[in-house]
C-alpha cells in the first residue's frame, strides 16, 4: 500500500488526496459525494456506527456524520488526518484516527453498520493484504451492515504507476467473496479521462472554468469551481448510473454473508 509519506506529501502539496488538477477535483469530489450520499441515505442499515476507511480530506466523513451517531474517520497519514480535523473537527460525532493499519482501529466485532472506501483499495497493491483488510471488515461489520466502495474497474487489470493497482470488477468481486461478502448492487461511475459525462463536459466548457484554468489558483478560484460544479450537478447528475460492461469506475455495495 502507498505509505503514509506519499499521502503526507500529497496533502501538503494539494490540501487533499484527490485529483491533482484543481478543475477536475472540484467537479469529481462533488460528483462522488452526490453518488455516495444517494446510496447512504437510502441504505436499510443501522445508524449507529460508520467507518470511513481512508478518510482523506474528511468530506465523506462529514457526509456520514449526517446519517450515523458515530463516524470513525481513519487514515494512515497524520498530515492528511490533521487537515481533515482542521476542517471538520467541530463535528462532534466524527472521531479522527490515523495509524499504520486499520487493524489498529479498536472497535468491537460486528459493531459497524456501514463501511465506506472511496478509491482506497486500489492503493493496496498486494492481494493478500487487500484480502486481510476485507477479512477485518467482515469481522467488524454488523450482520445487516453494508460495505460501499468506489474504485477504478478497467476491462483489463493494469498498473497505476507503482502506487495503484486497477483491478477488474470481477477481481474485486472475487476478493470480497473470499472474505465473506456478497455483491448486492453495482453502478457505473463516470471518469473524466475515460468516460466523461455530459455534465462534466458542460462544466469544463463553462466560461468561468475555462478562464480559471489560465489563472493562479487561490481560495476564491476553488470556491468558484466548487459552486459551478454544484450548480451543474444539481441540474442533472449523470455521473452515477446503472452498471454497464465497460465502466471505467464502479460503485459497488456488498453485504456480509450470514453463514460466515
Amino acid at each position: 500500500m502507498a505509505d503514509a509519506k506519499y499521502w503526507d506529501d500529497r496533502a501538503a502539496r494539494f490540501g487533499h488526496t484527490g485529483w491533482a488538477d484543481p478543475v477536475i477535483y472540484a467537479f469529481d469530489q462533488a460528483a462522488r459525494l452526490a453518488a455516495i450520499e444517494r446510496v447512504v441515505a437510502s441504505a436499510t442499515v443501522g445508524r449507529e456506527i460508520a467507518l470511513d476507511f481512508g478518510a482523506g480530506s474528511g468530506d465523506f466523513s462529514r457526509l456520514l456524520a449526517k446519517y450515523f451517531t458515530k463516524v470513525f474517520a481513519f487514515d494512515i497519514s497524520p498530515v492528511v488526518t490533521a487537515h481533515a480535523r482542521l476542517k471538520f473537527g467541530g463535528i462532534v460525532n466524527i472521531e479522527f484516527r490515523h495509524g499504520e493499519s486499520v487493524k489498529n482501529l479498536a472497535v468491537e466485532d460486528g459493531s459497524i453498520d456501514l463501511i465506506l472506501s472511496v478509491t482506497v483499495l486500489g492503493h493496496i497493491l498486494d492481494d493478500g493484504e487487500c484480502r486481510d483488510t476485507l477479512n477485518l471488515f467482515r469481522r467488524k461489520i454488523d450482520a445487516k451492515g453494508i460495505l460501499v466502495i468506489l474504485e477504478a474497474t478497467p476491462v483489463a487489470e493494469r498498473d497505476g504507476g507503482g502506487y495503484q493497482r486497477f483491478r477488474t470488477r470481477e477481481r474485486l468481486r472475487q476478493l470480497f467473496a473470499e472474505a465473506g461478502f456478497t455483491l448486492q448492487k453495482q453502478y457505473g461511475f463516470y471518469n473524466p479521462d475515460e468516460a466523461a459525462s455530459q455534465s462534466y463536459n458542460r462544466y469544463v466548457r463553462d466560461l468561468r472554468v475555462r478562464l480559471l484554468r489560465k489563472l493562479k489558483f487561490g481560495k476564491l478560484a476553488h470556491a468558484v469551481l466548487r459552486n459551478t460544479a454544484a450548480k451543474i450537478l444539481a441540474a442533472g447528475n449523470d455521473c452515477f448510473r446503472d452498471a454497464g460492461p465497460a465502466d471505467p469506475m464502479s460503485l459497488m455495495i456488498f453485504s456480509p454473508n450470514v453463514e460466515c
